[in-house]
């Protein structure tokens, strides 16, 4: 006799020939129904962007990236304070020449720390007229 890990209930199986070197069942026919009704359905998604695939839908709109600012600093950020990051020229440098009117913007970055490399690749894109802007940092 073994008991029912859900409910604890006496499952009593007979034992024959086609299941003795079966697994034991270990839930009840109850408790099974019930995890069956539970069961996370699952919806075909995007292989490289894991975005849910709906049914009228042949194929995932991805998201397109384009490589736009580049930096032009003297010297590693990480070795400036606060008070001398502030005092130095925006060093953002918009290279694409694509048209960010209306369009959202995500700026992916390594490190936020004090905010303001943040600040200053926004100030590049705001005089573009852009409609929106994220930021995904990894660390702070």
């Amino acid at each position: 006799m073994v008991n029912c890990l859900w409910c604890d209930a006496q499952i009593n199986e007979a034992l024959t020939i086609t299941n003795f070197y079966a697994r034991p069942v270990l839930i009840c026919e109850a408790c099974d129904d019930a995890l069956q009704q539970c069961k996370i359905q699952t919806k075909a998604c995007c292989t490289t962007c894991l975005k849910p695939i709906s049914d009228n839908q042949s194929q995932c709109m991805h998201v397109k990236y384009t490589n736009c600012l580049t930096m032009q600093y003297d010297r590693k950020q990480s070795s400036l304070t606060k008070r001398q990051r502030l005092s130095q020229p925006n060093p953002f440098i918009i290279t694409a020449d694509l048209d960010f009117t209306n369009k959202n913007i995500l700026l992916v970055d390594d490190i936020y720390t004090t905010g303001i490399t943040v600040h200053q690749a926004a100030c590049k894109f705001f005089v573009r007229k852009i409609r929106k802007f994220d930021v995904f940092a990894f660390a702070r």
